[in-house]
Order: C-alpha cells, then sequence, then structure tokens
C-alpha cells in the first residue's frame, strides 16, 4: 500500500521501487490519502507528510516507510 498523490516525485518513487521487481502475487494500493472505501488503508497515515508505503505479507505489516531505500530493504527481507 502506498499512501501519495500519484504524480509526486516520492510517491513515484515507491511505486517504481515495487514495479520494478518480480512479485507474482503482488497487489499494489495507491491511495492520497485514506478513506472508509478501502478497509486496508483504515488508521494508516503518511510519514512527515511524505508518499508512504506499508509492506504487508500474510496479514502481518511491516513498519511503514518513505524512502525508497527502506522500501528495498522491506521487500527483499524473508
Amino acid at each position: 500500500m502506498i499512501l501519495g498523490e500519484l504524480q509526486q516525485p516520492d510517491t513515484m518513487a515507491l511505486l517504481t521501487e515495487v514495479h520494478d521487481r518480480f512479485m507474482p502475487n503482488k497487489i499494489v494500493i495507491v491511495a492520497a490519502e485514506p478513506t472508509g472505501e478501502i478497509p486496508l488503508l483504515e488508521g494508516r497515515s503518511k510519514l512527515g507528510g511524505r508518499a508512504t508505503a506499508y509492506v504487508c505479507r500474510n496479514g502481518t505489516c511491516k513498519a511503514p516507510v518513505s524512502s525508497r531505500a527502506a522500501l528495498a530493504a522491506q521487500l527483499t527481507a524473508p
């Protein structure tokens, strides 16, 4: 999940990191702000007003990150 404005550079950097990886079962949700329309985004927020990624696997989410490097580390971790 990525919270951020789609055309902003910080959001695009996070999206590029996700899209550059082969993960056949990935689901990517992008939203400018959490809304009740997407229950998975409830209770989530941006870090310091920057685009923020939440990596979730098997019903558990890791700590939110807002840098491409931190997101890459989470995506490669088991």
